[in-house]
This record gives structure tokens, C-alpha cells and sequence, in this order.
């Protein structure tokens, strides 16, 4: 009696499972609640936009600062990576860029001293070569011709006197080399210096050129110096970009919604330290039938529950109709079997008023009849 007692109990239950299926209505638990006189029903999965918070520097998490289920916003402080290897570097590319700029203000100061000196000596030069070709000044000019007619007066007087012979040949003799020395100087001053003094005094011009031209071309060193410098900077400010990087910040805002390392555990670039989820803006992945695609107008509003916030309502909007179909699976139409298409239909929840729906959740969505 026990052994046919259970059976009953087994048997009973599963044709009653049957003859529901078999009469095709729709249990409480596939329609989400909604009556299906009211309209279409669908369910879906809960999908939201996610980002991944990964790592652009490997090493050590040295500090964690969040938890899952956390809400955080855009710029937060995520995590940190060890960054005592960057520190130091900074510090050796600071002192590099330090010296780099005394070098330049040390090669700017040489370079401008030479350059002022040798300007200094290729004026004078010049000067010196404009007085060569223009001979004696005025003044000097006039004291020659002075002296001359003075010379030239002497010897006219010495000249009478050795006639009368009050004096010697021998004054006479000095009398006419003085003239002509004086006669000498005379003729040197309105013409000019020596051909020799002018191309002297060229070759000086010659050098103190020369001189200015490598002391402009000392201004190389002083590029050179500051290019180094330039590098040096673009040094430091790499460094600086990847000490920004140990510090993980949050691109946007969300929730926690997991959490893959912990703080002392070593890290790779790319590897996930989290995921953060908007779970305020929720999409609903549905697939509908070609058979339904009637139902469904882009723009439609539609109601929504969740599984796991009982019967409480929520509204929606459908946001898109994939353009694509995909494959659904097989099912019997007048006793023939035939692939029925089904087109993926995005729907996004207008407001959640606050309740926690999470990725993954089962959705159910109903069109209502257009009227």
C-alpha cells in the first residue's frame, strides 16, 4: 500500500504540469505577473553599461579605497600602485633638469661676454682702418707744412750767407737736409698714410672679424645647452604622467559592482582592479519573435517588473529595434517545423524610484495592445 501510495503522489502532480502546458497557458513565473490579455509579454536580462577600471602601471596595490556595492563618482580615488621606484627617478630627472638650466644660463653668459668683446675690438678695428685711409687729421697736416716753409725760409738764409761766405759748406749741407726731411713730412701728410699701414690695419679688421664670428658661433653651445635642458623637462614631465597613472581614479560614475584584486597583490597593465556599473540607467536585452514584431513600436511605452522587486511596476521605453535577426529555437507551426526569427529589442527603464536592480536580473516586459 505504501509503494502505490507514492506513486500517486509522484504521478499526479507531473499530469497536472501536463495538462497545463498542453491547454498553453502561461504560469505566473513566465509572465513576471502581468497578464498576458493586457498585451505582450517578454522577459530579458538586465544590462547596464560597465567599465572595467584597469591599470596603465604594473607593481604592487599598495591601497584600495572602495568596496563592492560602493557608489562612487567620476574622479574618485580607486586604488593606488606602489610608485617608490617613479619617486626616485623624479627626483634623479629633477636634478638633471636643474643642471641643464644652469648650464644654459652658464653657456648664455660666456656666449654674450665673447660675443661684446669682440664686437668691441672689431669697431676699433674698423676705426683704425678708416683713420689709415684717411692719413694725417688737419691739425697735424698744418704742423707739417709749417715746418716745411720754416725749413724752407732757413735754408734760403743759410744759402745767401754761404754765398757771402759767412758761413760753411758744411751748415749749408744741413740746412738743405733738414728742407728735404721737412719737405718729406709735408708731402707723407697730404698724402696719406703708407699703402703698408692701410692693409695693417685691413688685417686687423681681418682678425677682429674672425674673432666675432667665433664668438656668434659660441651661441650654438648655448642652443645645444638648451635643447638639453628641453629634454630634460619632457624627462620629468613623463615621469610625472606616470606617477599620475599609479593612481587609479574612477572615469565615470556607478557602482562597485565587483572587485578583483586586494591591496599587496601584484598587478599587470590591463588587468581589471574593478568594474563599475551605472545602475541608474538600466537597458532590457529582450528577444522577440517575428511572430510578435507587430506588438513592438520604437518609442513604445511599456511596463516592467523585475523578479526580484515582486509586483511593483516600473515604466519603460523601447529604445531599439535590431535591424538583424537572429535565430530562434525551433518550434511546430501547423505540424511543420520551421526556424522562427527573433529580433533583439532594447528597452531602457525610465526610473527605477530607487530600487536596486543589478546586471543579469531577470527582466519581464509587457507591450500593451495598441489601441
Amino acid at each position: 500500500m505504501k509503494q502505490k501510495k507514492t506513486v500517486h503522489y509522484i504521478i499526479l502532480p507531473l499530469l497536472f504540469t501536463i495538462f497545463l502546458g498542453g491547454c498553453g497557458e502561461k504560469t505566473p513565473a513566465s509572465t513576471g505577473g502581468f497578464d498576458p490579455d493586457n498585451g505582450l509579454i517578454v522577459s530579458g536580462i538586465v544590462e547596464t553599461e560597465e567599465v572595467d577600471l584597469n591599470t596603465k602601471i604594473p607593481g604592487k596595490i599598495t591601497k584600495i579605497y572602495i568596496e563592492e556595492g560602493q557608489e562612487v563618482q567620476a574622479g574618485d580615488l580607486i586604488a593606488e600602485i606602489d610608485n617608490s621606484q617613479l619617486l626616485a627617478k623624479k627626483a634623479q630627472v629633477e636634478a638633471q633638469v636643474k643642471a641643464a638650466k644652469e648650464a644654459v644660463e652658464l653657456q648664455s653668459k660666456i656666449a654674450d661676454s665673447n660675443v661684446a668683446q669682440a664686437e668691441g675690438a672689431y669697431k676699433a678695428a674698423l676705426a683704425q682702418l678708416e683713420k689709415a685711409k684717411k692719413g694725417a687729421r688737419s691739425q697735424e697736416l698744418e704742423q707739417a707744412k709749417t715746418y716745411f716753409e720754416m725749413m724752407q725760409k732757413t735754408y734760403e738764409r743759410v744759402t745767401k750767407l754761404y754765398e757771402k761766405g759767412a758761413v760753411s759748406q758744411q751748415k749749408k749741407d744741413e740746412a738743405e737736409a733738414q728742407l728735404k726731411i721737412a719737405e718729406q713730412k709735408y708731402s707723407l701728410a697730404k698724402e696719406g698714410a703708407e699703402q703698408e699701414d692701410i692693409e695693417a690695419a685691413a688685417g686687423l679688421v681681418d682678425k677682429a672679424q674672425g674673432a666675432l664670428a667665433a664668438a656668434n658661433a659660441g651661441k650654438l653651445q648655448v642652443q645645444l645647452a638648451r635643447q638639453k635642458y628641453e629634454e630634460a623637462k619632457a624627462g620629468l614631465a613623463e615621469v610625472e604622467s606616470l606617477l599620475a597613472d599609479t593612481r587609479v581614479l574612477a572615469p565615470k560614475s556607478g557602482t562597485i559592482t565587483e572587485l578583483n584584486s586586494k591591496e599587496g597583490e601584484l598587478v599587470s597593465t590591463g588587468m581589471p582592479i574593478a568594474t563599475i556599473a551605472d545602475l541608474k540607467h538600466l537597458e532590457l536585452n529582450l528577444k522577440v519573435l517575428e511572430t510578435d514584431l507587430g506588438q513592438v513600436g520604437l518609442g513604445q511605452k511599456v511596463n516592467v517588473k523585475f523578479a526580484g522587486t515582486g509586483n511593483k511596476v516600473f515604466k519603460g521605453t523601447v529604445k531599439k529595434i535590431g535591424a538583424k535577426p537572429d535565430f530562434a529555437t525551433k518550434k511546430a507551426l501547423n505540424n511543420q517545423e520551421s526556424d522562427i526569427l527573433a529580433y533583439e529589442v532594447k528597452v531602457v527603464v525610465d526610473n527605477l524610484e530607487g530600487a536596486r536592480i543589478y546586471p543579469g536580473m531577470t527582466a519581464y516586459v509587457q507591450f500593451p495592445k495598441q489601441p
